[in-house]
């Protein structure tokens, strides 16, 4: 089984980059179409269920985006 992983450059909370990991199918290509979103420039609306890493998916999305350099604010 193929497992991915990616770490970002985007300060989390305490400074950590996000870090993505997983195994599943589906996870592989959420990773994997992450550096397309993010260079799109468009809004994006990450949905799930409480604790499945959405927050963790914004920030890689805003490492990898052209506004890397500017501010990023979690909504929840």
């Amino acid at each position: 089984m193929e497992r991915t992983r990616w770490e970002g450059t985007a300060s989390g909370p305490g400074g950590e980059a996000p870090e993505l990991m997983g195994e599943s199918p589906a996870w592989i290509e959420v990773v994997r179409v992450l550096p397309r979103i993010a260079a799109s420039g468009l809004p994006v609306l990450v949905i799930g269920e409480t604790g499945s890493g959405k927050e963790l998916i914004a920030r890689a999305v805003h490492a990898m985006s052209p506004r890397r350099g500017q501010g990023f604010v979690a909504h929840n």
